[in-house]
């Protein structure tokens, strides 16, 4: 993808428009952060509501009100932490049983068979342990994207594209179209490996 790297944030094109995404810290994905924002500002809602009503207790919201105020601070919670807490220990479950392997031995062992597989499948490997958020050594080509990194953005395929040397189609709608039958490790690393191809080609 054409991005412009030179200031503090990359831009797209999305329909003949520019749109920005703002940067990471490859730590957290911008999901991530939207949902900590949620969270923090359902909460402070929540407080200023429950302070107004102590200090102003003639003023005070009906019962509904604050229930609705409970329910979405509830919500917030479970959509910003718990959830995704609970599809990291999910995935941890998953990986754990088997032999690790690093980054290099995951390429060697799976994707020999295919142009530069073993050097795309571990750049695949190292750029998706931030998404994950845990420890990857147990990854194998046929866990699903969703499960394993469900936050991936287009910074993750703009990383790839620049590492490895290719290019990605210029506009956002274009991405999401060549992407949206990716469902696995190894359909990334076979579709990877097409873009990789085509560039040498």
């Amino acid at each position: 993808m054409s991005t412009s790297r030179t200031g503090p944030s990359t831009c797209h094109e999305t329909d003949g428009a520019p749109y920005l995404v703002m940067p990471m810290n490859r730590k957290k994905s911008l999901t991530a952060y939207l949902s900590l924002c949620l969270v923090v500002l359902v909460f402070l809602v929540v407080a200023v509501a429950a302070v107004l009503s102590y200090l102003r207790p003639e003023r005070r919201p009906p019962t509904y009100v604050t229930v609705l105020f409970a329910v979405a601070f509830a919500f917030a919670v479970v959509f910003g932490w718990l959830w995704p807490a609970l599809l990291r220990r999910r995935v941890r479950r998953l990986l754990a049983p088997r032999p690790p392997l690093d980054a290099a031995a995951f390429g060697e062992t799976y994707f020999r068979d295919l142009p530069r597989g073993p050097e795309l499948a571990a750049a695949v490997r190292r750029h998706l342990q931030p998404y994950a958020g845990i420890d990857l050594a147990g990854l194998r080509p046929d866990d699903r994207l969703n499960e394993v990194a469900p936050e991936l953005d287009p910074l993750f395929f703009d990383d790839l594209a620049e590492e490895l040397g290719f290019r990605l189609p210029e506009k956002y709608p274009e991405l999401s179209a060549e992407t949206a039958s990716i469902r696995t490790v190894r359909d990334l690393v076979e579709y990877l490996a097409r873009k990789a191809g085509g560039e040498s080609g």
